[in-house]
């Protein structure tokens, strides 16, 4: 079950996934989970329609650019609410199925904001923060029932969300050690891996995914400088 805000989108990506499998069992509703009834009638439509509800996966977000001290109490909820409520009010709402089955694994998407901080960028910076402690708790919280709660931090990603087509190569060369975006699959990959072949005894993780950036203390000199 596929679900989001744009109605367009999410027939574009049924379709899609409907071209790589044609047996695919793949439905979609439009909602806005940053509205806890609607993340709650979500997941009551995905149990209806499949009789439980298994692994969830949220991945929704926004980034606004704004400096801090022109921030509107608007779009601060705007922010916190597409990047943080939308999380946990599904994650609350599959949560409580999962208790009654005694089993399931719900994934978060943080990022490495939850460890660095950009600027123009504190509701998003906050929100990925949260993300990565709500992860913990959830993990503590829901262990007892046999269900699991990870995280995901993505660095800089191919994405029309980052811009990468305006960076130069010095911005690429400062966005990590490998000097290049991550491809969408190869943070899609580690979803996978949690959602379906890591042991129950990984839980409460964040799992960075960012080609070295938040373990570099600076960004490695070009070959050129290095020789």
């Amino acid at each position: 079950m596929l679900t989001g805000r744009r109605t367009s989108k999410l027939e574009e990506a049924a379709d899609e996934i409907k071209r790589d499998d044609p047996t695919a069992a793949v439905a979609w509703r439009s909602a806005d989970a940053g509205v806890f009834d609607e993340a709650e009638a979500t997941v009551a439509a995905v149990v209806e329609r499949f009789g439980q509800i298994d692994i969830v996966v949220n991945a929704a977000g926004i980034y606004v650019p704004c400096a801090f001290h022109e921030l509107t109490g608007e779009l601060w909820r705007e922010s916190m609410s597409a990047t943080l409520d939308s999380m946990a009010y599904v994650s609350i709402a599959a949560a409580r199925r999962m208790v009654r089955q005694q089993s399931g694994r719900i994934l978060l998407t943080s990022s490495i904001d939850d460890r660095l901080s950009e600027p123009w960028a504190a509701p998003y910076n906050a929100a990925k923060s949260a993300t990565s402690s709500l992860v913990r708790s959830m993990a503590l919280d829901l262990a007892p029932y046999n269900i699991q709660a990870n995280a995901v931090a993505p660095g800089l990603v191919d994405t029309d969300m980052a811009w990468v087509e305006s960076m130069t190569e010095d911005d690429l060369r400062w966005s990590n050690p490998q000097a290049r975006p991550g491809a969408p699959d190869e943070i899609a990959n580690v979803f996978t891996y949690l959602a379906l072949d890591a042991p129950d005894f990984l839980n409460g993780e964040v799992i960075f995914v960012d080609g070295g950036k938040t373990i570099a203390s600076r960004p490695p000199k070009p070959a050129a400088a290095r020789r």
